[in-house]
């Protein structure tokens, strides 16, 4: 926050140029994300397969295996290209 040199009771904010291009980019880039069709679209799904059960933070006892099930199905009905294989039945 800067002061006014004019009136010191007034203040203002000024931008930090490196960050608003930053955000720009970042809004355009997810402005034309929305544009591409699924099937061209690349996807990374990360999971981690540890331990379950309340000691761990991540999914305790959920059903990982049929949440990806759910999800990959209904990634394939909106279009995207999961490949030639499969999808695992999780169930």
């Amino acid at each position: 926050m800067c002061t006014n040199p004019e009136n010191e009771n007034q203040a203002y904010y000024q931008p930090i140029h490196g960050q608003v291009e930053y955000f720009c980019d970042r809004a355009i880039g997810w402005a034309e994300l929305g544009k591409t069709a699924n099937e061209d679209k690349k996807v990374s799904i990360l999971y981690y397969n540890h331990d379950g059960g309340k000691d761990n933070i991540g999914a305790s006892y959920l059903d990982i295996g049929s949440s990806f099930t759910l999800l990959l199905e209904q990634m394939q009905a909106e279009g995207y290209d999961l490949g030639n294989d499969t999808i695992p039945n999780g169930r």
